[in-house]
């Protein structure tokens, strides 16, 4: 998808060595040989692992170890590990209500669930039709949901087909999206919204949020 798509190793030696590089799985089994007695003349250098394989498939989601082994004039072997982990899952979305068909309230509470190990971010939108060109955001949140509210959504005035939209993304930039279509009919609307501030108050004379 053009977002973190491969890893840059960077390697630095204080002398003339000869480097190999092997990726090795959670059970220690090696998957790929990335690189077999590669010179370098000191310095630094880097090589990029693309996520694959010896036998050219990519690496399932999980965690890996690289290790870099050094071995210079002298035959000295001085090896480096460092920890990887591919994740190219996106995250699990659902949304529970409101359902596709029903007679919708003028606020719509949103219900659903997000589920992602690194999730960044999810959004709630809306828009008109069952195809929209635009959307306008209702609420987003950052943490992982079952079944749980989402957002709230005023609907005051909404008649005809629209659709909602969540979306999320993780920390490897993987994206996933839920659309539901919505049918409003047409509905007796005398109040556009209700609020109350503040939503926690003490009515015990002392002055402070009574």
């Amino acid at each position: 998808d053009g977002q973190l798509d491969s890893a840059i190793l960077q390697m630095e030696a204080d002398e003339p060595v000869n480097i190999d590089l092997i990726v090795k799985d959670e059970s220690g089994a090696v998957i790929r040989s990335l690189v077999n007695k590669m010179y370098l003349a000191g310095g630094t250098t880097e090589y990029v692992w693309d996520g694959k394989t010896d036998s050219g498939e990519f690496a399932s989601d999980g965690p890996y170890v690289i290790t870099a082994i050094f071995t210079d004039v002298c035959n000295i072997v001085e090896e480096h590990d460092i920890e990887i982990e591919i994740d190219n899952t996106p995250p699990d979305l659902a949304i529970t209500s409101p359902e596709t068909t029903g007679l919708y309230p003028i606020m719509v509470d949103i219900v659903g669930s997000v589920h992602d190990n690194r999730l960044q971010s999810y959004s709630v939108s809306y828009g008109v039709g069952t195809t929209p060109a635009t959307w306008a955001l209702i609420g987003a949140g950052v943490d992982n949901k079952t079944d749980e509210l989402l957002t709230s959504w005023n609907t005051f005035g909404f008649k005809g087909d629209y659709q909602l939209k969540l979306e999320a993304l993780d920390a490897a930039y993987n994206k996933s999206e839920v659309l539901v279509n919505l049918n409003f009919q047409e509905r007796n609307e005398w109040i556009s919204s209700l609020d109350a501030t503040p939503v926690l108050f003490s009515p015990n004379d002392d002055k402070e949020l009574d």
